[in-house]
This record gives structure tokens, C-alpha cells and sequence, in this order.
């Protein structure tokens, strides 16, 4: 077969402009940091961006989640450790009332105490996280 001079042109300038515009696309690539400036570029590489995205949302949802979760259980220990402590002061007083020992005005005191403790308490159970 004969190769002609018209064929080596065409064969040359057909490589040139495919390198240029390979050059072009490297160079908007480069220029925007992505390597994809279009979805029909690479359908599958979009899926997978398109999943990847899908998936990154999820998990800080999930974070978020997490987050709320640990600060909803905090406040519920903090909660019983009080109520735990309410408790504790009003059995010694309920024991310090019970041996004889306490004037009228004493007891008076320990009652006012317990009532407190007892209020106190209603509050823990009646307080809400995050709002």
C-alpha cells in the first residue's frame, strides 16, 4: 500500500488536535480542581460520586444523631446521680427524725428540707434536653 504525503498530513494534524484537545481537558480539569466538568464525561464515575455523596450525608447524620444521643443520655445521668443524692439526704433525714432526739423545730427543719429535696426532684423528672 501507498502512503502519500496527503495521508501523512491528515494523520499529523488528526494527532495534533487530539492532543490538544486532550491538552484542553487536562487543563480544565486542572483549572477547576475536578476531574469531571460534566456528568456525560464519565456516567459511572458520577454514580459513584453521586453514592459517595449520598453516603457522606448519612454518616454525619448519623454523627449528628450520635451526638444528640450521648448528650440526651448525659443529661439523664446527671439526672439520677441528683435524684440518687436527693434521695440519699432524705433518708439520713428521715433517720435523724425518727430517733426522738429532735425538738418540734427541728423536725419542722427536716420536714422543710425533705419538701425541697421532694420538689428538687419533681424538677429532675420533669426537665427536658435540648429544649
Amino acid at each position: 500500500m501507498r502512503i502519500t504525503t496527503g495521508i501523512m498530513v491528515r494523520n499529523l494534524l488528526y494527532n495534533v488536535h487530539s492532543r490538544a484537545a486532550r491538552i484542553t481537558t487536562l487543563q480544565d480539569q486542572l483549572a477547576s480542581g475536578r476531574r469531571m466538568q460534566r456528568p456525560s464525561q464519565d456516567p459511572s464515575g458520577t454514580m459513584s460520586v453521586m453514592r459517595m455523596s449520598t453516603a457522606l450525608v448519612e454518616l454525619e447524620q448519623y454523627l449528628e444523631n450520635l451526638a444528640d444521643g450521648r448528650g440526651w443520655l448525659d443529661a439523664a445521668e446527671h439526672a439520677l446521680s441528683a435524684t440518687v443524692s436527693n434521695l440519699q439526704r432524705a433518708a439520713e433525714l428521715a433517720v435523724q427524725g425518727a430517733t426522738g432526739i429532735l425538738t418540734a423545730g427541728d423536725r419542722q427543719l427536716v420536714a422543710v428540707e425533705v419538701d425541697q429535696l421532694i420538689r428538687g426532684i419533681m424538677d429532675l423528672a420533669n426537665a427536658r434536653h435540648g429544649g
